[in-house]
């Protein structure tokens, strides 16, 4: 199991890729194949946090967008 800490750098770089735009409309297993499983694993945690949206999608999950939080967030850092 991944602890929080060692997540956190990779749901920054996550949420920075996200609101390039490369994430819209993709699957998770695309993403895990060209990012890895903890790309994956990050997004999932921003979508609870609120950071960006994923939907149902058959087995996986697909990127929908980034929410104004997750916008806020990356210019708060």
């Amino acid at each position: 199991m991944t602890n929080k800490t060692e997540l956190v750098p990779i749901m920054m770089k996550a949420l920075r890729i996200a609101a390039t735009g490369e994430f819209d409309g993709e699957v998770s297993n695309h993403i895990e194949w060209k990012y890895g499983y903890m790309m994956v694993k990050a997004l999932v945690e921003l979508d609870k946090r609120g950071y960006v949206f994923l939907m149902p999608y058959g087995s996986y999950l697909k990127f929908r967008d980034v929410t104004q939080e997750g916008m806020q967030k990356i210019l708060d850092i």
